[in-house]
């Protein structure tokens, strides 16, 4: 029982830590860079971003499953992302994400 509390727990207080992640991602525009596949640096270089915080960032995304990681250590999006968090795509949702992150 107490497994489950202590679970439950963790669940609570670590649940924004996923969307912090994709919030940030989206208000950076990294899912447009990731149209095909690119490295972090590439990337942070376009964004002028810190190129360590770009990776990490690029780390928790493919954690989360919205970004693929190749063996070649290029990132590129994954098809939901494609789907719905690059400007343009038929579904796109990145303006309402936009709003939810100033909420």
């Amino acid at each position: 029982m107490a497994d489950e509390e202590l679970i439950r727990l963790r669940r609570l207080y670590a649940g924004f830590m996923a969307s912090r992640v994709v919030l940030t991602a989206n208000n950076l525009g990294v899912f447009e860079h990731l149209k095909k596949p690119s490295a972090a640096l590439t990337i942070s270089k376009k964004l002028k971003t810190d190129a360590r915080a770009m990776e990490i960032l690029l780390d928790a995304l493919t954690g989360i499953g919205l970004v693929i990681k190749g063996k070649d250590g290029k990132y590129r999006n994954a098809p939901v992302s494609a789907s719905y968090l690059v400007k343009g795509a038929s579904l796109y949702q990145g303006d309402i994400v936009r709003h939810a992150s100033g909420m």
